[in-house]
């Protein structure tokens, strides 16, 4: 990544180093957050599982993740840290019937960096909504 003043000169962040014009990572090489399920455009039940593929940071196991869910455009819930690969949304904090939601998965590294996730969508069944 070729660098330009005044975003990675002298103040650059402590994760990059200068090679001649060339800003690189002196983080370890990362694999990308891949969720898994609810699929994109799935019908769930009002505790849905959310289940993604496990960041590898460079032979690490120091990653936690944060979920989010979001709802008209805006966070309405988000659980952290979560150790594993996946999460099941407790009954007590069950969605509402017949809304659309999103999710995301953020793996928080030990080195502070956090590669998110694409977003996902699914909708709770609900009275006029076949169950899942």
């Amino acid at each position: 990544m070729v660098c330009d003043e005044p975003t990675c000169g002298p103040s650059a962040p402590r994760n990059f180093r200068w090679v001649g014009e060339v800003v690189e990572s002196t983080l370890p090489p990362q694999t990308e957050v891949r969720l898994i399920s609810p699929e994109n455009g799935a019908l769930v039940g009002p505790a849905p599982s959310f289940r993604w593929s496990p960041v590898e940071a460079g032979g690490t196991s120091l990653v936690t993740y944060r979920l989010e869910v979001y709802a008209d455009g805006s966070l309405i819930a988000e659980f952290e840290p979560l150790s594993g690969a996946e999460y099941d949304l407790p009954p007590a904090q069950a969605l509402m019937p017949g809304r659309v939601y999103f999710w995301r998965i953020i793996a928080n590294m030990a080195a502070s960096s956090k590669p998110a996730s694409e977003f996902r969508s699914f909708r709770v069944a609900g009275a006029t909504a076949e169950a899942p």
